[in-house]
């Protein structure tokens, strides 16, 4: 039986994808933003369904991240993910 080789270890995979900000307390944010970088966080509303956060603006701001990390997660993430940038 061959096994496949994966190239890269999976985190370095994982680092390559976008995550949303929709984990409802400040420490799991700052978590994801460790494990997989400020620049693949973006934030998340989970609209039109209920189970989301109604503000996720103001819990990215009061979640205790610097300027620039919030900037990132509110809109330079998207705009580069959209190619706008």
């Amino acid at each position: 039986k061959m096994q496949e080789v994966m190239p890269e270890k999976p985190n370095t995979y994982a680092k390559r994808f976008y995550y949303d900000s929709i984990v409802f307390d400040p420490n799991a944010l700052k978590h994801l933003i460790q494990t997989f970088g400020a620049t693949q966080v973006v934030a998340g509303s989970d609209f039109p369904f209920a189970m989301g956060d109604p503000d996720p603006v103001s819990f990215i701001r009061g979640a205790g991240l610097d300027a620039a990390t919030e900037r990132a997660l509110l809109y330079e993430n998207a705009r580069r993910f959209l190619g706008q940038d």
